[in-house]
């Protein structure tokens, strides 16, 4: 009984690791589906910010907004860049590139993503940074 089961280990592992491999491919493209839109920032760290920020996420081009919260209609493009989700391991992620504030061209850990809510963070010096969205309607 044991020899049987040490030959067929082998396969058995080889089918687990290409069924992980594709699960893992599907997710990736549901996660390419679901970022695209426009992201409202949820500003937890202030109750009435002066300003607010949404992202732009299509085709792998990501702009950012930003608004006067006293008057929404009066916005402006704050940064323009490219973005693509990646996954290491078992964690996906929202990496970033050519933004203006290089703090934020990095991979972004991907902690939420559904159809309403996005979380994001990156390790900073003496800390975690992360960004909270919600998908505005109609995108």
């Amino acid at each position: 009984m044991r020899r049987n089961f040490s030959s067929v280990l082998p396969a058995v592992l080889a089918l687990l690791g290409f069924s992980m491999l594709l699960l893992s491919g599907c997710r990736k493209q549901q996660y390419e589906e679901r970022i695209e839109g426009v992201w409202e920032v949820v500003d937890v760290s202030d109750i009435e910010p002066g300003q607010g920020e949404y992202w732009e996420m299509f085709n792998n081009n990501i702009d950012i907004f930003r608004y006067s919260t006293s008057d929404p209609s009066n916005f402006w493009l704050s940064q323009q860049g490219k973005y693509v989700i990646e996954r290491k391991g078992t964690k996906m992620f929202l990496k970033l590139a050519n933004l203006n504030y290089s703090t934020f061209n990095t991979s972004w850990e991907i902690f939420k993503l559904t159809n309403e809510k996005l979380i994001i963070s990156i390790e900073v010096p003496g800390g975690i940074f992360y960004k909270e969205f919600v998908k505005k309607t109609g995108n």
